[in-house]
């Protein structure tokens, strides 16, 4: 039993060592692009200003554009419905 449990370890070692292997040589650089802006209560204007800022980024050279939470809306706003479509 000792044997069986010291083997299955040994390979359990392995098997990470060579994952961990494998990461590090698949891990690569990326651009991110964080997008922060002024919301307000014009949904039309939000969606038109985070596109422009989408589209900058792309010009920039982003990889992955990450938006607030609530780019479309204010936080909190009374009216769900209308912005949460």
């Amino acid at each position: 039993m000792l044997i069986l449990s010291s083997t299955i370890h040994n390979l359990n070692i392995m098997i990470l060592t060579n994952i961990a292997k494998q990461v590090v040589r698949t891990m690569s650089t990326f651009r991110l692009a964080l997008v922060q802006l002024e919301v307000n209560e014009v949904k039309r204007k939000n969606v038109e200003r985070a596109v422009s800022y989408i589209s900058s980024a792309k010009e920039h050279n982003a990889d992955i554009i990450a938006l607030p939470e609530c780019f479309n809306s204010p936080y909190g706003i009374r009216n769900n419905l209308f912005f949460f479509q």
